[in-house]
């Protein structure tokens, strides 16, 4: 529970700092998410 805390909090993190660089590198950072959501 505690991990899934964190990795929840990890992707809203990451997901703001990534925003804008998501315009520039769209289709990597979609498959970088997905290994996100995985883990």
């Amino acid at each position: 529970m505690f991990i899934s805390s964190i990795t929840s909090l990890s992707v809203v993190e990451v997901s703001k700092r990534i925003s804008p660089w998501h315009m520039e590198h769209g289709k990597r950072v979609e498959d970088e998410y997905e290994k996100i959501k995985i883990v």
